[in-house]
């Protein structure tokens, strides 16, 4: 134990207990050997090999895991690599002993970091009288183990090569705050490595709060009434949390926004490579106060590894027990550090085979061609790089590079005739920032972010001898400016604050090439080229209430969060949105949490300005009196006229979201937490562009249709627009007169519809340390109360939870961990609820809930096993649906049998894989 009373009453006030003796100097390198698992653990054993003093607070390493470390380090370079992920940060005692506590404002000179100066050379510990340490950590409530960071001005209280690393906070716009009002799920990337997924398109199937169904490749010709975007954006992948529809989730990159693809609906993250990312934060909450347009349901944040110091290899092999799906990846990463900065470069590549109707036997129905496509064939490229500098002490300068392409192709039958689709996909982002701490307490940064992507698609369909090319083009540039700091003092902490101000650029090209083979025009060109401005103004605040120093029976702590945003957009006016959150710790281990605001989408620019036509069409329905059939279609089939396109007077879409929620760690059961939220998202001016096939098909969107047209009205539609009109009735159908159409449908891009969404996610983990080694175990779920749909404002509300292509009301995922000595062996089941099938909307039919099981072995070799070449490498196994199970049955309207929403063909899939450090 310290000897010095003043030293412990320093120590006291940044509320840490002492460790062991010191018996070495933190700046003295030595050979570190700490295996991943509990931090706690960790730090004993680094303690023990290092002979360096540890003081901490067991309350604030409570359930938090580390990585490992392993090589030549000094001590106070090894623990900050342990702490990397959590909101922790190590700074040193005159004494020689390593503080570990929430992150502060702290001085530390680098040089002893390094190991460049001895112990007694004046070192100063952290600052902890009234405004110091431990205020700090108050003010930002940076004690967490779901989000993490630091001010710009405390980055001087970490290690040289950790110090130049932005820490990215989900949630906020106050670096080095966690927000605990909020509910967030992280994945880090132990769990993405041991679920076997190759791509962020998979992964996004395995999150409860994530509705697959829609924005992915598995919707591919599926028959899904709901995947408009998909096939617009050529079977990309993007999230779509509670299922609120494209663009109803904003993804970020850092914490930075980056452009959409297609029709700028979301961001493909099948372009993101999964080796470059150190976690993926899950905000499911809508935060349009904090980061605009778009955070409706929530936000996905892609966080990227922040430093790489040597050279890594990847490869990976995997394919399906069943068909001709194959996947082979191979990447590496190097990076470099020089004190004052660093650099790193990812680069992957990833070849995927297609899966065709001929593979699953449940998903060839009579109508489709047994060679077509399940699952397309893409060949994906990506490279990363990043690079930081300190510049005259207080400047930091940063800059990440991201270029990916991809290329994706399938075929499919289109109205019986066999079409092959292709799509070539390029990416690329340059996010740049510049930071300067003005103070120990308030920080300024300055960010400049540019992103493209480029779809160049075609269709050839046979039959028709119809060709079709597309090339569209999205663009961003956001340029932003920033301050966060603390603004004074209350009997709880100190106030916390970000300001800020923004302006973004958008651009969207479309050349549409849609033609017969002959030359003469088979649809209506699109052509155009638009852009947009934007302004925004933003401010929030994290105030301490109550916490450690005026705490009280049952108010142990509380916070209050405050964010508003305004925004101007040029082309469709202004919004302003606030925010409020409160958390209350009841007692140790015990706190409620709330929060309450507003969000908004923007209208797209494809919706606002893609041209407009008249078509003629033919279609399945239902409803379809056989009296009224016309003889020269095949039965159930009707002749529909109807409007699609853009809408220049589009407004912008609405939200109101609230949630309440409940944390317990309880004391009597160390490394226990659990996490339950309760939200309800009311969804309005949803922008519509219903199909007129579908809206046939579903009787939501009855209200849409007029079966009693007047054939009067018809005919002056086709004299005023024959410029735009298009035919598409079969050949033999011959000439037509405007009482031939039974149907009319006005369709195109309305604020037509609304949607109330409820529910409740619960998560619970524990962790264990037993001699047999830790054991970690976790249940993430999600359950839906009410997905109530209302096509228009003169419609039934309709409910719609439980139906096919709809989320299913019950999704789980459980999973359980073993690891020792370097080997991991990981389990987990994934479950959808049962549901019905109302695709006609008469006769419901039920289907069948699906569970899946997934394994995964990995073990790492190290110095415990001489292998030579195979020293410092991790080999992994992972098998996805081990069981095989097929998906449950479902009628489709296609012929295709299974739910692409809420199920996925690919059957039993194995993967090996090995990742070696040089």
């Amino acid at each position: 134990m310290l000897k010095s009373t003043n030293i412990k009453a320093a120590l006291l006030a940044l509320s840490c207990t002492l460790a062991v003796s010191v018996y070495a100097a933190p700046g003295t390198s030595r050979k570190i050997d700490v295996p991943a698992g509990q931090l706690t653990t960790a730090l004993k054993t680094l303690a023990s090999q290092s002979g360096v003093e540890f003081v901490y607070s067991t309350d604030q390493l409570e359930g938090l895991s580390t990585k490992g470390v392993r090589g030549e380090f000094t001590a106070a370079k090894a623990v900050s690599k342990l702490l990397e992920g959590t909101n922790l940060e190590v700074t040193v005692h005159e004494s020689g002993a390593l503080l570990i506590a929430p992150r502060s404002t702290a001085s530390v000179p680098m040089a002893f970091l390094e190991g460049k100066v001895p112990a007694s050379d004046g070192m100063h510990l952290a600052q902890s009288g009234p405004a110091g340490a431990r205020d700090q950590a108050q003010a930002v409530g940076t004690e967490t183990t779901r989000n993490e960071g630091r001010s710009t001005a405390a980055a001087s209280a970490v290690p040289a090569d950790d110090q130049d690393q932005e820490i990215v906070v989900t949630g906020t716009n106050i670096r080095g705050a966690r927000n605990r009002t909020a509910p967030v799920v992280s994945i880090d990337r132990d769990a993405i490595e041991r679920s076997g997924v190759s791509s962020f398109d998979e992964l996004a199937q395995l999150i409860p709060q994530n509705f697959a169904g829609n924005i992915t490749p598995l919707a591919f010709g599926s028959g899904n009434p709901f995947d408009g975007y998909n096939g617009s954006a050529f079977y990309a992948a993007g999230f779509d949390i509670r299922g609120l529809g494209e663009g109803g989730t904003l993804t970020l990159l850092n914490g930075r926004r980056v452009t959409e693809t297609g029709h700028g609906g979301t961001v493909n993250v099948s372009l993101l490579p999964v080796s470059l990312f150190d976690r993926v934060e899950v905000l499911t909450d809508g935060s349009s106060a904090v980061y605009g347009s778009d955070a409706v349901g929530g936000v996905v944040n892609f966080i990227t590894r922040k430093d790489f110091e040597g050279f890594q290899t990847r490869a990976r092999y995997g394919a399906v027990t069943s068909g001709h799906r194959q996947e082979y990846q191979v990447g590496a990463l190097g990076g470099i550090n020089w004190g004052s900065g660093g650099a790193f470069l990812n680069v992957e590549n990833l070849d995927r085979k297609a899966l065709l109707h001929a593979d699953r036997d449940f998903a060839d129905g009579e109508q489709i061609n047994p060679a077509a496509t399940l699952i397309p064939e893409e060949q994906a490229l990506s490279a990363f790089g990043s690079i930081h500098q300190n510049i005259l002490g207080g400047l930091l300068v940063a800059v990440d590079v991201l270029y990916s392409s991809r290329e994706a192709t399938a075929q499919d039958d289109s109205g019986g005739d066999p079409y092959i689709g292709s799509a070539e996909e390029h990416y690329f982002a340059v996010n740049s920032r510049a930071d300067y701490a003005f103070s120990d307490t308030w920080s300024g940064s300055v960010f400049v972010d540019y992103s493209r992507t480029d779809v160049d698609g075609e269709y050839v369909i046979s039959g028709r001898s119809v060709y079709q090319d597309l090339l569209k083009e999205n663009d961003s540039l956001v340029v932003e400016t920033q301050a966060a700091g603390t603004l004074f003092r209350l009997p709880g902490g100190a106030v916390a604050a970000a300001f800020g101000g923004q302006y973004r650029q958008q651009g969207f090209m479309q050349i549409d090439t849609d033609k017969f083979t002959d030359g003469s025009i088979a649809g209506i060109y699109s052509d155009f080229d638009s852009s947009r401005e934007a302004i925004a103004a933003y401010g929030e605040l994290l105030v301490p209430i109550v916490g450690e120093q005026n705490s009280r029976s049952f108010v142990r702590r509380l916070d209050l969060s405050i964010a508003a945003r305004y925004e101007d957009y040029s082309d469709f006016g202004e919004t302003f949105n606030p925010k409020y959150g409160a958390y209350w710790q009841l007692v140790e281990g015990v706190a409620l949490r709330g929060t309450y605001g507003t969000s908004f989408r923007a209208p797209r620019l494809y919706e606002l300005n893609v041209s407009r036509g008249l078509y003629a069409n033919d279609y399945p329905d239902p409803l379809l009196d056989p009296a009224d059939q016309d003889p020269r279609l095949p039965d159930g089939r009707n002749v529909v006229l109807y409007f699609s396109g853009g809408n220049p007077d589009l407004k912008e879409e609405t939200a109101t979201t609230w949630t309440m929620g409940l944390e317990l760690k309880p004391a009597a059961v160390p490394g226990m937490a659990l996490d339950v939220t309760y939200f309800d998202i009311s969804y309005g001016d949803r922008i519509q562009n219903v199909r007129a096939d579908h809206a046939l098909l579903f009787p939501e969107f009855a209200v849409l249709l007029n079966r009693n047209p007047d054939p009067v009205f018809l005919q002056n539609l086709l004299t005023q627009n024959q410029d735009i009109f298009r035919n598409f009735l079969p050949g033999d159908f011959g000439a037509f007169a405007a009482e031939d159409f039974q149907v009319f449908y006005q369709a195109g891009h309305q604020n037509l519809a609304s949607l109330n969404v409820s529910g409740l996610d619960a998560t619970i983990s524990q962790a264990f340390e037993t001699d047999a080694g830790d054991i970690d175990v976790s249940l993430n779920g999600s359950y839906l109360f009410d997905y109530i749909v209302q096509s228009t404002d003169l419609d039934t509300p309709l409910e719609r939870v439980d139906t096919i292509y709809r989320p299913a009301a019950l999704k789980l995922r459980g999973s359980a961990a073993w690891s020792r000595n370097g080997f991991t062996a990981f389990a987990a089941v994934n479950y959808t609820g049962n549901y019905q099938d109302n695709i006609y909307g008469v006769d419901p039919v039920g289907v069948e809930s699906w569970m899946t099981v997934d394994l995964q072995m990995s073990y790492d070799i190290d110095d415990r096993v001489d292998l030579g070449l195979l020293r410092d490498t991790r080999l992994s196994l992972s098998l996805r649906n081990v069981l095989d199970n097929d998906p449950p049955f479902v009628n489709a309207t296609n012929g295709i049998r299974y739910d692409s929403a809420n199920a996925t063909p690919l059957g039993r899939f194995f993967a090996f894989s090995i990742t070696k450090n040089w």
